[in-house]
């Protein structure tokens, strides 16, 4: 019993040498963290610490952003939009702002989104769908 425990602990040791301690830890995840369903389609948000990203299913977008209490602002990237800006984010000419505004719980936001830095918003409004809690690193 005690080598077939010994073997075990042996086995866990080598295998954080081979893939390194850091590789096999579970990262704790912000209180926005997880599957997302809005106005523009499923979305996965992963926060770690302020800074939030993720993919949604619109136009192959995805989100880029900085949360603050319960705002999140940043960006919203696409692969193609109806609107082509001047300038380039994150290697891409279709993006705009956005700015989402969480309940108390981290359940539900609404918020708005623009085109390229014009000022004319839109509604974006979204419910979560399922938390996710820790990342495998």
């Amino acid at each position: 019993m005690i080598i077939r425990l010994l073997k075990g602990l042996l086995a866990v040791a080598f295998a954080f040498f081979l893939v390194g301690a850091s590789a096999v830890m579970a990262q704790p995840l912000g209180p926005v963290s997880g599957v997302w369903k809005t106005s523009e389609g499923e979305m996965k948000l992963t926060q770690k610490g302020s800074d939030v990203k993720g993919p949604y299913d619109q136009d192959n977008g995805r989100i880029i952003g900085t949360l603050s209490g319960h705002t999140l602002t940043g960006v919203w990237v696409e692969a193609d939009s109806s609107v082509t800006c001047d300038s380039s984010r994150d290697d891409s000419l279709h993006w705009g702002g956005i700015t989402f505004n969480f309940n108390d719980d981290f359940t539900a936001f609404s918020g708005t989104w623009t085109y390229c830095d014009q000022t004319s918003e839109r509604d974006w409004s979204g419910t979560l769908i399922a938390r996710a809690k820790v990342m495998i690193k």
